[in-house]
Protein backbone atom coordinates (compact mmCIF):
# COMPACT_ATOMS: atom_id res chain seq x y z
CA UNK A 1 0.00 0.00 0.00
CA UNK A 2 1.43 3.18 -0.85
CA UNK A 3 1.43 5.45 2.59
CA UNK A 4 -1.63 7.22 3.03
CA UNK A 5 -3.10 5.58 -0.19
CA UNK A 6 -5.78 2.91 -0.31
CA UNK A 7 -5.32 -0.46 -1.21
CA UNK A 8 -8.07 -2.02 -3.32
CA UNK A 9 -7.85 -5.97 -3.88
CA UNK A 10 -6.39 -7.50 -7.10
CA UNK A 11 -10.50 -9.09 -7.15
CA UNK A 12 -11.88 -5.51 -6.46
CA UNK A 13 -9.70 -3.75 -9.14
CA UNK A 14 -10.83 -6.40 -11.46
CA UNK A 15 -14.90 -5.95 -10.67
CA UNK A 16 -14.17 -2.63 -10.64
CA UNK A 17 -12.66 -2.09 -14.11
CA UNK A 18 -15.79 -4.49 -15.35
CA UNK A 19 -18.31 -2.04 -14.33
CA UNK A 20 -16.69 0.68 -16.30
CA UNK A 21 -15.53 -1.44 -19.66
CA UNK A 22 -18.03 -4.07 -20.30
CA UNK A 23 -21.13 -2.44 -19.94
CA UNK A 24 -21.93 -3.51 -16.03
CA UNK A 25 -22.88 -0.20 -14.91
CA UNK A 26 -23.76 1.28 -18.65
CA UNK A 27 -24.99 4.99 -17.32
CA UNK A 28 -21.55 5.73 -15.82
CA UNK A 29 -19.38 3.86 -18.52
CA UNK A 30 -20.86 6.06 -21.42
CA UNK A 31 -19.82 9.49 -18.83
CA UNK A 32 -16.84 8.55 -18.78
CA UNK A 33 -14.08 8.25 -22.05
CA UNK A 34 -11.79 5.15 -22.29
CA UNK A 35 -9.13 7.25 -20.79
CA UNK A 36 -10.87 8.11 -18.22
CA UNK A 37 -11.90 4.59 -17.55
CA UNK A 38 -8.49 3.52 -17.51
CA UNK A 39 -6.96 6.59 -15.06
CA UNK A 40 -10.32 4.76 -12.71
CA UNK A 41 -8.72 1.35 -12.86
CA UNK A 42 -5.35 2.71 -12.08
CA UNK A 43 -6.60 4.92 -9.11
CA UNK A 44 -8.42 1.52 -8.15
CA UNK A 45 -5.41 -0.92 -8.15
CA UNK A 46 -4.16 1.91 -5.85
CA UNK A 47 -1.33 4.01 -8.15
CA UNK A 48 0.07 7.11 -7.38
CA UNK A 49 -1.32 9.59 -9.42
CA UNK A 50 2.59 9.79 -10.25
CA UNK A 51 2.86 6.16 -11.47
CA UNK A 52 -0.72 6.79 -13.20
CA UNK A 53 1.40 9.51 -15.66
CA UNK A 54 4.34 7.63 -16.02
CA UNK A 55 2.69 4.56 -17.06
CA UNK A 56 0.30 6.54 -19.86
CA UNK A 57 2.96 8.93 -20.26
CA UNK A 58 1.09 12.05 -19.43
CA UNK A 59 2.37 14.53 -16.69
CA UNK A 60 0.81 14.41 -13.05
CA UNK A 61 -1.39 17.42 -13.79
CA UNK A 62 -3.06 15.58 -16.83
CA UNK A 63 -3.76 13.03 -14.45
CA UNK A 64 -4.86 15.29 -11.98
CA UNK A 65 -7.67 16.80 -15.07
CA UNK A 66 -8.68 13.29 -15.05
CA UNK A 67 -9.29 12.61 -11.83
CA UNK A 68 -11.11 16.12 -11.71
CA UNK A 69 -13.23 15.49 -15.03
CA UNK A 70 -13.87 11.66 -13.30
CA UNK A 71 -15.69 13.17 -10.36
CA UNK A 72 -17.67 15.77 -12.34
CA UNK A 73 -19.14 13.16 -14.55
CA UNK A 74 -20.08 11.14 -11.63
CA UNK A 75 -21.58 13.81 -9.78
CA UNK A 76 -18.95 13.45 -6.67
CA UNK A 77 -16.93 15.97 -4.97
CA UNK A 78 -13.96 14.49 -3.17
CA UNK A 79 -11.46 12.17 -3.34
CA UNK A 80 -13.22 10.58 -0.20
CA UNK A 81 -16.71 10.30 -2.20
CA UNK A 82 -14.75 8.50 -5.21
CA UNK A 83 -13.21 5.72 -3.10
CA UNK A 84 -17.23 5.04 -1.13
CA UNK A 85 -18.08 4.97 -4.71
CA UNK A 86 -15.85 2.21 -5.86
CA UNK A 87 -16.30 0.32 -2.40
CA UNK A 88 -19.93 0.61 -3.33
CA UNK A 89 -18.95 -1.42 -7.05
CA UNK A 90 -17.76 -4.45 -4.99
Amino acid sequence: MIAGGRYFSPSFSDKLACNFLDGTNPTDAKALSAREQQVVQMMAAAKSQVAIARELSVSPKTVSSYRSRILNKLGLKTSVELIQYMDKLR
